[in-house]
């Protein structure tokens, strides 16, 4: 499956963006942690906020996806960013399987990734944590949708939902090696 129809399957997933940097990126895609680095007792970051239901996913999540522990290590560097996330249903995600809403204040940024019912948690997750660390790297998404071929590209007409094959791909990479790895790596 190509990336384009990753993405087409993914767009029901959303992202409002506020405040967005001026700084550009074209390689959306990139690695920001050797793998060869990546420890294997990551612990969940302080500044990731779970219900102590999700706890034992997320842990799961660390033993066996590389890929999410450095998602991990990349959230917990970040004293002045703060993800909640929140359980399935408990809150609108206007018809999409995930949305993250961003805030920023004075105290730094603010993620609240809101999951729906009955799709692939493990998959979500990654995919939305992936979209704060896009934030953490300055991506301009409202630039990069205007561009072809960055995979970016706006969801709604209101300028602010943005779906990139970066997250799409990050969040499938987590899902495939949380299923192919029974144990730790």
């Amino acid at each position: 499956m190509n990336i384009r129809a990753i993405t087409c399957l993914l767009m029901a997933m959303s992202v409002p963006c506020f405040a967005q940097s001026a700084r550009t990126s074209s390689t959306v895609t990139q690695e920001y942690v050797a793998a060869d680095l990546v420890a294997l007792d990551v612990p969940i970051p302080d500044n990731l906020q779970v219900d102590a239901a999700h706890r034992p996913l997320l842990q799961w999540m660390l033993e066996r996806s590389v890929t999410f522990r450095r998602q991990c290590l990349r959230v917990a560097g970040n004293p002045r960013l703060t993800v909640r996330l929140y359980p399935p249903g408990t809150s609108w995600t206007r018809g999409a399987r995930a949305l993250t809403r961003f805030d920023r204040t004075a105290d730094g940024l603010v993620a609240e990734i809101h999951l729906s019912r009955l799709n692939d948690e493990v998959e979500l997750i990654a995919h939305e944590i992936e979209h704060v660390i896009e934030q953490l790297d300055e991506v301009d998404l409202p630039s990069l949708a205007e561009l072809p071929g960055t995979g970016v590209h706006q969801t709604l007409s209101t300028g602010e939902t943005f779906e990139t094959s970066r997250a799409a791909q990050v969040g499938l990479r987590v899902a495939r090696e949380v299923r192919n790895n029974p144990r730790a790596d």
